[in-house]
């Protein structure tokens, strides 16, 4: 198991059922939650309105490949005193148009193994919105990124061996009747391995784009670009960056979209990180120079933390 040396996050310690996992996250995180949906209730209702139909598909839909999911955010609703429905529906991100942008690479060299990601919001919140969450059970713990209002895991994860994080990755013509992305990261959890997550996503129908770096402590780092059904996979060693447009070759001569944001931060990334760059240089360069808003364009993000994962120690230090 992983240690975590260096932890800003509260920790949400989790060990019910999926309904009552999800209340105590309503109950940590009931304030955030309740500004993030007043923030936004226009854009719910509005939503709402305009897709009764889509929303009832989906709920039906997720209720029977995801049945925990859906429990855990009908808990997460009653801890938080929300509507259920507005709740499902901020998981729905394809429906309300969010975008969302962060930095991941990974080294492996004689010294150094190890994943570094930061992780950035588009929308404002506060930092007390976002936590950590560890559940245990059978299958033992799983730790990961939550934003209060979403199911965890879209962000980044771990488990007994193996690590996580994510990049969203923008399309053109989403199919909203795919599974929501917030809906397919939350699964990654429930995997035992790579080779076990990667399965899964081939056959996830997924309602738009998602990058995958994962890595584990027996060498292994692969990186997954998903485009709802599409999939490509590729190995991410020695040294491998990723933002937030699609670079494999599979998606090369597709329309897929980049943005300024996207391309200046793989650039930066690419010309900062080489084969001997250690964990102190990688962080000084995640903290500092594509740490968000980094420039007069990148308005309305933020940068909520920088997670490294130590693979050959088996250690985890978020900052």
């Amino acid at each position: 198991m992983f240690e975590i040396r260096n932890k800003k996050l509260k920790t949400i310690i989790l060990s019910g059922s999926p309904k009552e996992n999800g209340r105590e996250i309503g109950l940590s995180l009931r304030l955030d939650i309740q500004k993030l949906l007043k923030r936004e209730r226009k854009l719910l209702d509005a939503t709402k309105n305009s897709n009764r139909n889509l929303l009832s598909f989906l709920r039906r839909k997720l209720t029977k490949l995801f049945p925990n999911s859906i429990a855990e955010l009908q808990g997460m609703a009653s801890g938080a005193k929300v509507d259920f429905i507005d709740l499902f529906l901020e998981n729905c991100p394809e429906l309300l148009h969010k975008e969302e942008g962060c930095t991941s690479a990974v080294v492996k060299n004689k010294k150094d193994f190890f994943i570094i990601h930061n992780e950035d919001e588009v929308r404002v919140r506060s930092a007390s919105s976002v936590a950590l969450v560890r559940y245990s059970g059978k299958k033992g713990e799983r730790d990961a990124f939550l934003y209060g209002g979403e199911l965890a895991g879209y962000a980044f994860g771990w488990a007994k061996d193996w690590f996580y994080c994510v990049n969203h990755l923008p399309v053109r013509k989403p199919d909203l009747r795919g599974v929501p992305r917030y809906f397919v990261t939350r699964q990654l959890l429930e995997q035992d391995s790579i080779a076990a997550v990667v399965k899964f996503l081939k056959s996830s129908d997924d309602a738009s784009g998602f990058h995958y770096l994962m890595g584990d402590t027996d060498g292994e780092v692969v990186s997954v670009e998903k485009r709802t059904k599409d999939i490509s996979i590729r190995s991410a060693l020695p040294t491998y960056c990723h933002s937030n447009h699609y670079i494999h070759p599979k998606f090369k001569n597709l329309e897929t979209i980049q943005t300024k944001s996207s391309l200046l931060r793989l650039s930066l990334a690419k010309d900062a990180i080489g084969p001997n760059t250690d964990q102190e240089e990688a962080l000084t360069i995640w903290r500092n120079t594509l740490s968000r808003p980094f420039d007069k364009d990148d308005y309305g993000s933020k940068t909520f933390a920088t997670v490294i994962a130590d693979l050959k120690q088996k250690t985890i230090s978020i900052y």
